[in-house]
């Protein structure tokens, strides 16, 4: 049995304002297209607009390698009433800590993501995400984390994250 595919045109969310449109493909079978590229994509975490949403900047130590990301999230975030969602606070700590593994390893993927949620996070409230590598395992990168306040008196979430470098030659079209 074939599923459909069906292409879908979007635009910006908010002021009504086009943003670039992007591409994407629905059903089982659906494969990248090769006539529009993917330069239109964008970072999940950016997909909102300004102020509403992933309000974030990440700075990476080489040396120690070590990201850390100033997160700020907006009233779109909301899960339950004043605290931002679960799932919003896990993507940053995907994107935070695939960030360190990336500018450490390349091309990654994330294998494993385990989250520890220690206090809900007040909505639209400054933390730090402060992750680093832990240790490298043939292709693995072991990444950790924790979500803190600004003053480091408050423990928000602790991760540990797995990393697979990716081989070009497998991930190519």
């Amino acid at each position: 049995m074939s599923i459909p595919i069906n292409l879908v045109r979007g635009r910006g969310v908010g002021s009504g304002r086009p943003r670039q449109d992007s591409l994407c493909l629905r059903g089982a079978d659906s494969k990248p297209v090769k006539e529009e590229p993917l330069s239109q994509a964008r970072l999940f975490p950016r997909s909102l607009e300004e102020g509403l949403g992933f309000e974030y900047a990440m700075f990476h130590n080489q040396v120690e390698n070590r990201t850390v990301c100033i997160l700020q999230g907006g009233p779109y975030l909301q899960g339950i009433p004043g605290f931002l969602h679960g799932g919003a606070i896990a993507t940053m700590i995907d994107s935070t800590v695939g960030m360190c593994a990336v500018l450490t390893g390349g091309a990654v993927m994330t294998a494993n993501l385990n989250i520890n949620f220690r206090r809900p996070i007040p909505l639209c409230s400054v933390v730090v995400i402060n992750s680093q590598l832990d240790k490298i395992e043939g292709r693995k990168l072991f990444v950790s984390c924790n979500v803190q306040s600004l003053d480091e008196k408050t423990l928000y979430s602790e991760a540990t994250s797995l990393f697979v470098k990716l081989d070009p030659k497998k991930t190519s079209p």
